[in-house]
This record gives structure tokens, C-alpha cells and sequence, in this order.
């Protein structure tokens, strides 16, 4: 039986909204409501914080 890959969707509030504001919002919020958004992982498997950088053509200076 071969392996299937994860699927990753993320979704995040705005970081100004306050504690109570937040947990008001998955009070009202269904799952199926949540816009959530389709990631791949970068070349390394990351995808938190994904960023579009070149940062391993650098020299290295040490």
C-alpha cells in the first residue's frame, strides 16, 4: 500500500484582533465557513512562515 501525501490548509486571523475578539469569532465560525488556503511546502518541507527568498544561493561568509 503506497503512501499519500498530506494535504496542508491554513488559515489565520489578524494578529490586531484582541483575545476576546478571537475566541467570539470561533464561537460564530463554522469549519466549513473558514477561507482556508491550500500550502505546499518549500524545497526543505517547510510551510509556516513561507517566504520567497534566495537565501541558499548565498556565499557563506564563515
Amino acid at each position: 500500500m503506497g503512501m499519500s501525501k498530506a494535504k496542508i490548509y491554513y488559515f489565520t486571523l489578524q494578529d490586531e484582533q484582541t483575545k476576546e475578539e478571537k475566541l467570539e469569532w470561533f464561537e460564530q465560525t463554522r469549519l466549513e465557513q473558514i477561507p482556508f488556503e491550500h500550502v505546499t511546502p518549500d524545497r526543505k518541507q517547510n510551510w509556516v512562515n513561507l517566504t520567497d527568498n534566495d537565501f541558499d544561493d548565498f556565499l557563506p561568509l564563515i
